[in-house]
């Protein structure tokens, strides 16, 4: 059965890194393997023993989606052509990665800002270098306005990593035998999240109702 993204991430976060390593990559599905590779960078357990220092063993700070970015600090290196949009100041990550050679940052990057500009909504690449001391790796990142970052993020998740997902769900579905195909039970696979999707929309209409505003048109 395939398993939410979301949920396998927390479960492979949830692991000691024993438990991460005892995983055998090969025996994982394609998007279960990028996940997987993720969080195997983000504790530095891909650098061989030898090259390992304490900085390895000390998580790696983590940019949620949303959240304001300390330019001030001169944490953030703006890597377009051109100045500085006036935005950036306040500016919120619609997507990160930490920068390695076997994460294919700049590829997913490119789709996250053709997602962002088709939708009309400003971006910008900036990367945000180690800190406070030696890291792996730099912070990878496609910048937004802030007050426009809860609605980037969706964007992204529904243009690029929806796409991405029926990729995958499209690769399993073809190793699957006629026997195998025939007995799937869709509400198995999307009953949960079909659910969580209305859920989610009925939060918001009850929340606009209390407030007793009228919703915005869509």
């Amino acid at each position: 059965m395939r398993i939410d993204p979301e949920d396998l991430r927390r479960h492979y976060e949830s692991l000691s890194d024993e438990g991460l390593l005892d995983i055998d990559r090969s025996d994982l599905a394609p998007v279960a393997q990028g996940i997987y590779d993720q969080e195997i960078a983000r504790r530095g357990l891909d650098h061989p023993p030898e090259e390992e220092e304490d900085a390895y063993h000390r998580p790696l700070p983590v940019f949620k989606p949303g959240e304001n970015w300390d330019f001030a600090s001169g944490l953030g290196a703006d890597t377009d052509d051109g100045p500085p949009p006036a935005w950036l100041e306040d500016a919120a990550c619609s997507w990160s990665a930490y920068m390695h050679q076997d994460v294919d940052y700049i590829g997913t990057g490119a789709e996250v800002q053709t997602a962002l500009r088709e939708a009309g909504i400003p971006n910008r690449i900036v990367v945000k270098p180690p800190e406070p001391e030696p890291t792996p790796r730099s912070l990878y990142c496609v910048m937004v306005p802030g007050d426009l970052g809860t609605r980037a993020y969706y964007v992204v998740e529904r243009k690029v990593f929806n796409r991405m997902a029926v990729a995958e769900w499209r690769s399993q579905l073809q190793g699957f035998s006629d026997e195998q195909l025939r007995a799937l039970n869709p509400e198995d696979f999307w009953g949960a999240l079909l659910d969580r999707a209305e859920s989610m929309k009925r939060a918001y209409l009850d929340e606009i109702a209390r407030r007793n505003l009228q919703a915005a048109p869509r």
